[in-house]
């Protein structure tokens, strides 16, 4: 919907470092696709999804939308959220409709007889259109089922949850009120390529200082931003492999971490004031992650920032509240040089993570002659031997929990983070996750016998956990251990593949990229 300032409001699904379901929360842009900056809620766990927001008529920190479930049906309780009470925080919530509210990844819950209970039944709201800060038009559901085709009309609602009905049609549903009245007309606003001359595929970020949001981190401490690309899941990457999917995952990518694909693009150098300007691939979905001088996450960001050919953006810090103003400095010192992505030591480029080649040919070298399957010390066995979607190594790693990350359904010892759809939403402080926190680079920091990894090995296994531990680097190839002789059996993912909106079997049935099975 359009926002009375030209901007476009959305609706969008987060997928970097959060649960599988959460969260769906409102954004902004322009209509070029530039300037994409939060509205409201990337940090709100309930309700997970914020459908069908609507800038409330002169009120440019209003809006109206939807709270509901990730599925089955986009109905549940109607909100209004005042921005000026924080981006982030339930508190700028108020709900239209005390009598039903929604929580978790599809629960939706009535009060009843004093007593909140769940069920798929009405009242359920949809369609919030406002008419001002006290009145809205929408669609509800009184008492039926939250699918009964003929179960919803539409009503007058105020602030209070009081509903007067407006129209019904006893034979059909009705959807979508809206006033036919004029509106004042949002400005146009110009696009990027109006105002810049220059033909670019790139785009600059410039950040002010790093330490805006890390509280508790000493300055001094970040060294690098490592620069990562979320790569979106194409349709035809899941037609007809039910054998190669795991839980939650069409098709596998991980064992319970991430259902993405994650691509290490590069690293820039952050300045010791705590800046950084730097170069980035545009059109692309974009994250970044505060290094110390040893490439281990400081802080990552969980959330993605999309820019356009030619376009400037700048953040305050990281993490810092939304409404923080930037500290004064000199914009034009020889420190704010705009430089390029620039490979890990170890990297020549940017590539897709591949867990058979990143990881585990350094547990061959250093780990497996005390972990493999006839003598497995400490009862861990670090051989790459296949498992049906992943590796012994890999699984083993994972569910003794001996990386510290985002979980889910993946059962880990005792003390071990908590995993579920709609965890892991709201902020964390620096070093909550990663390698500064995984018992395994905790005992190879320490000294575990004669190992030491050079360090190249050393960032890489450390960028491997600090990415939430991807198992495969591209969603395709077949990946079932009974699928073992297919020509396309786990092949090495390139740069072209991870990116590849096409399967990488042609219509002949030959594999477009060599096997990389065992």
């Amino acid at each position: 919907t359009m926002l009375e300032d030209g901007r476009i409001l959305y609706n969008r699904w987060e997928y970097v470092y959060k649960g599988i379901a959460g969260v769906q929360s409102l954004w902004m842009m322009r209509p070029d696709g530039s300037a994409s900056n939060e509205f409201f809620g990337n940090s709100v766990t309930d309700p997970g999804v914020f459908w069908q927001g609507r800038q409330v008529p002169g009120h440019p920190n209003l809006a109206v939308f939807i709270g509901c479930g990730h599925e089955p049906f986009g109905v549940g309780s109607a909100m209004l959220v005042d921005v000026a009470d924080g981006r982030r925080t339930a508190e700028a919530m108020r709900t239209l409709t005390p009598d039903v509210r929604t929580q978790g990844i599809r629960g939706i819950y009535h009060l009843r007889n004093g007593r909140w209970r769940e069920d798929w039944y009405g009242p359920l709201y949809v369609d919030p259109y406002p008419l001002s800060d006290k009145f809205f038009l929408i669609v509800c559901n009184e008492d039926k089922r939250y699918n009964d085709q003929t179960g919803y009309g539409i009503y007058l609602l105020d602030t209070f949850g009081n509903r007067v009905p407006v129209y019904s049609d006893p034979n059909i549903s009705c959807w979508q009120p809206m006033v036919l009245a004029p509106r004042p007309t949002p400005p146009v606003i110009p696009t990027i390529s109006e105002t810049e001359t220059e033909d670019t595929d790139t785009a600059k970020v410039f950040l002010s200082d790093v330490y805006q949001g890390l509280s508790g981190v000493p300055r001094g401490t970040v060294k690098y931003i490592r620069v990562m690309e979320q790569i979106p899941r194409h349709w035809s990457s899941e037609i007809n492999r039910p054998e190669d999917t795991g839980p939650g995952h069409i098709p596998a990518v991980s064992l319970g971490t991430h259902i993405w694909v994650g691509v290490l693009l590069g690293v820039v150098p952050v300045n010791e004031d705590g800046s950084a300007s730097f170069e980035v691939p545009a059109n692309r979905n974009l994250y970044f992650q505060a290094l110390d001088e040893d490439y281990m996450q400081v802080q990552g960001m969980r959330t993605f920032v999309n820019l356009i050919p030619g376009e400037t953006r700048s953040c305050v810090g990281c993490h810092e509240p939304r409404a923080q103003t930037p500290i004064s400095r000199d914009m034009y010192s020889p420190l704010r040089t705009t430089v390029s992505l620039s490979p890990q030591p170890g990297d020549s480029g940017a590539r897709p993570l591949y867990y058979p080649t990143d990881v585990q040919p350094m547990l061959d070298r250093h780990c497996v002659r005390c972990h493999n399957p006839k003598d497995p010390q400490g009862e861990l066995d670090l051989s790459g031997g296949l498992t049906t979607l992943f590796s012994r190594s890999y699984e083993n790693i994972i569910r003794k929990g001996l990386i510290n990350g985002i979980r889910e359904w993946v059962p880990l010892p005792k003390g071990g983070l908590p995993g579920g759809s709609m965890s892991h939403v709201e902020y964390t402080p620096p070093y909550t996750y990663g390698s500064h926190r995984s018992k395994l680079i905790e005992l190879l920091r320490k000294g575990h016998y004669d190992v030491k990894l050079d360090r190249e090995e050393f960032i890489r296994l450390v960028t491997w956990i600090d990415t939430n531990a991807q198992y495969y680097g591209s969603y395709f190839g077949r990946r079932n251990l009974k699928l073992l002789k297919d020509p396309n059996f786990r092949p090495i993912p390139t740069l072209e593949m991870a990116r590849s909106a096409r399967s990488d079997i042609d219509r002949s049935g030959k594999p477009k990229a060599q096997s990389g099975g065992r």
